[in-house]
């Protein structure tokens, strides 16, 4: 009897010894994972928020650039037809179109430069009216001074030129730019 007792006593001791180490190890589990997983979360939490930033920040910046259109739009349609013809006239007519490369060789002659171009490519853009040649030339002989005062010629034209890119090494100057046409409506 006494060993039956005795039994008895271990096997609850056992049952309440294991529901203690289940308690304990759902206890040390929650815990842990709280630890464990909370500065994860709090990582998404700031990734989230920054994105969040960005977009909100994107957003503001591309409202502001559509105002500014509309804007300009705005600007453009109120210019009456007597300075708009006054704009039109600074730019050549596809009529002039194979002119622009000499006109723009004739603004290199007062620094006796040497120029070759080197390739050329007449297309028409999707704007109604405006029409580009875009051009990549070599000046070969031509000194740091002399390309900025180029350049400054350039930027000064009447003729509407954007230069794209600059590249200057070795006394070799080459520029890539585009010189705009009207092609009419």
């Amino acid at each position: 009897m006494a060993r039956n007792k005795e039994k008895e006593l271990l096997i609850k001791l056992y049952k309440k010894s294991n529901l203690i180490a289940a308690s304990l190890f759902v206890i040390l589990l929650f815990t842990g994972s709280t630890f464990l997983l909370y500065p994860y979360y709090n990582g998404l939490k700031l990734e989230f928020t920054e994105a969040q930033r960005q977009y909100e920040s994107r957003t503001i910046l591309e409202n502001q650039r559509l105002r500014m259109m509309s804007k300009l739009m705005d600007d453009f349609h109120s210019i009456d037809p007597e300075s708009l013809a006054k704009i039109y006239s600074l730019i050549p007519a596809r009529s002039d179109e194979i002119e622009i490369l000499p006109e723009i060789e004739h603004i290199f002659g007062p620094f006796g430069l040497i120029t070759s171009i080197v390739t050329t490519d007449i297309s028409s853009q999707p704007e109604p009216g405006l029409g580009t040649i875009k051009t990549e030339m070599n000046v070969a002989g031509i000194d740091y001074d002399t390309a900025k005062r180029l350049l400054y010629v350039l930027e000064t034209s009447l003729r509407l030129i954007d230069v794209k890119t600059i590249s200057y090494s070795n006394d070799n100057l080459t520029l890539t730019f585009n010189a705009y046409f009207w092609k009419g409506d």
